[in-house]
């Protein structure tokens, strides 16, 4: 059944049947041969579960740079769309103000968002871009399951670094000639590192991605500046 369940991608579900399997006394339920032979493939199949899980994952991990570009748009608009709002929201507070301070009637509270708009505004629709977040937590939790947290960290942190690596240098033509789809790629890194720090439940911590977000400012002040010396 365990096979059955790993050769079609159920990880969850083939790892605890494979934990069920190890807690039995087998050698003391199943004659002498074949409770060695199940113990001995126990340790294989975890390792096969762990491996399709990570398998999985890497999949998962290469379409969040498939998407970077897309989600940093996103959110620039979304950023643009409230900062309209607040500005007319500031306009229209001004213009109340003034009634307020003629007619003494005004209560100004009337004004502020209430916590669902605020929530509305704050959200990005990361569902709209087909990002599946399933493999995230079936790997994390074969990971947790195994006593192997240490490592699911370190595999994100290397395939992250490596993306961001390919990705945060700064176009070869200068940053002129594509700065807003180079803007665009690293919010959207950033963006999406924010939402897996979440989905992991802190166990990856936002203090990689904080070190990494600061040594990319510090790429993109020194290209702005290496571009705009002698201007």
């Amino acid at each position: 059944k365990a096979e059955r369940l790993i050769a079609s991608g159920r990880v969850l579900s083939a790892l605890k049947v494979v934990l069920c399997i190890r807690g039995l006394r087998l050698r003391q339920m199943l004659a002498g041969s074949m409770g060695r032979m199940i113990e001995k493939r126990v340790p294989v199949m975890l390792e096969k579960i762990r491996e399709c899980s990570v398998i999985e994952f890497n999949g998962f991990l290469a379409s969040l740079r498939v998407v970077s570009a897309k989600v940093g748009q996103l959110a620039m608009e979304m950023t643009q769309e409230r900062s309209f709002r607040d500005e007319g929201a500031r306009k229209q507070a001004t213009r109340y103000a003034a009634v307020a301070r003629a007619r003494d009637s005004i209560d100004l509270r009337a004004l502020d968002m209430d916590t669902a708009q605020k929530e509305e505004c704050d959200a990005l629709p990361i569902k709209d871009l087909g990002i599946d977040f399933g493999p995230i937590y079936r790997c994390l939790e074969v990971h947790r399951q195994l006593g192997e947290l240490e490592a699911f960290r370190e595999h994100y942190r290397s395939c992250r670094r490596t993306q961001a690596g390919l990705d945060h240098a700064p176009p070869r033509g200068g940053l002129a000639s594509g700065l807003r789809s180079y803007l665009c790629r690293l919010l959207g890194f950033f963006v999406l590192e924010e939402i897996v720090c979440a989905c992991s439940n802190g166990v990856i911590q936002r203090d990689e991605a904080d070190s990494e977000w600061a040594d990319t400012c510090k790429t993109l002040c020194k290209a702005i500046g290496e571009e705009t010396e002698g201007i």
